[in-house]
């Protein structure tokens, strides 16, 4: 569970999103690149939102992160003690593409959208919006550049 959070609340959509022009993301291409360490997670509820710290599973291995490469790449770790309290780590590999206010991942040969909210220099959050027996759930990620 927590790793189809951290890859972006990411259990999510298959739909793909292309962009024809560069300038319509506001130069978020640029402010994406680089390493970013998960702080809080959360989601909307009647309207509120709720953001809780985010909480490294074995922060003692390392802190869960992902990384956004100027060739479109990306790879995120997530850190955790086996069976036997041995540090271990889950890492993902795949491509992103920015459009418009979106964020598209595909890893895995499946494809997530998250809504960009917030993309500066030091600041990414998401969110991404799932529908389940007829409710609707948004999961919050909160990331700072490092």
């Amino acid at each position: 569970m927590k790793k189809l959070f951290v890859l972006f609340v990411f259990a999510a959509s298959a739909m793909f999103v292309s962009c024809s022009s560069d300038d319509d993301n506001g130069g978020n291409e640029e402010k994406i690149i680089g390493k970013w360490e998960f702080t809080q997670e959360g989601t909307i509820v009647n309207g509120q939102e709720i953001l809780l710290p985010y909480e490294n599973e074995a922060p003692e291995c390392g802190i869960d992160s992902v990384e956004f490469n100027t060739n479109n790449s990306f790879i995120s770790f997530i850190y955790f003690l086996d069976f036997n309290d041995e540090c271990d780590s889950d890492v993902e590999t795949g491509t992103y593409l920015i459009s418009e206010n979106n964020l598209i991942i595909t890893a895995d040969g499946e494809t997530t959208v998250l809504e960009i909210i917030t993309l500066n220099n030091s600041t990414l959050k998401v969110q991404v919006t799932e529908e389940f027996e007829g409710k609707t759930f948004v999961f919050i990620t909160v990331l700072e550049k490092v």
